[in-house]
């Protein structure tokens, strides 16, 4: 291995690490697949959401289609949330939510829209998992939602 590449895979797993740490302290736990030899550099789970994340800095370019297209099946397949997590510019972070395959074509803005960390909680009907085993006081829901009741106080 090259000093570039060495330096290279230090700064990718560096914000690997920054970006678990976040998901960390947010109450997700969190695997990181170290090497990117998987679907997803990250995997976080919480309660009732699952999120798949892949993790840029810049200067490593855009996710390819392959890659993309690969993490929003796997996502879709397991009822979790693709994201691409990068770093535009130096200390900011851009969390995007992959909402589409990527088709690929120049020009063509990318399926995505921003993420924020427990948005899942917060969005009614298509994301939200019920777990049909358990009692509906343990199934995270909005009060009120027709389909469990207000729930206890």
């Amino acid at each position: 291995m090259g000093e570039d590449t060495v330096t290279n895979y230090r700064n990718g797993a560096t914000f690997e690490r920054q970006i678990a740490a976040r998901l960390t302290e947010d109450g997700y736990l969190v695997v990181r697949a170290a090497g990117s030899k998987g679907i997803a550099d990250l995997v976080a789970l919480k309660f009732g959401q699952v999120l798949l994340v892949n993790v840029k800095l810049p200067g490593a370019g855009a996710v390819p289609p392959a890659e993309w297209n690969e993490l929003f099946a796997a996502a879709e397949q397991i009822g979790a949330v693709a994201l691409v997590v990068s770093r535009p510019k130096r200390g900011a972070k851009a969390w995007q939510r992959i909402t589409a395959p990527k088709t690929g074509v120049r020009g063509v803005k990318p399926p995505c829209v921003p993420w924020r960390a427990d948005e899942l909680a917060e969005l009614d009907g298509v994301t939200r998992i019920r777990l049909a085993h358990l009692p509906a006081e343990r199934v995270h829901v909005r009060p009120g939602d027709p389909e469990v009741g207000d729930g206890p106080a």
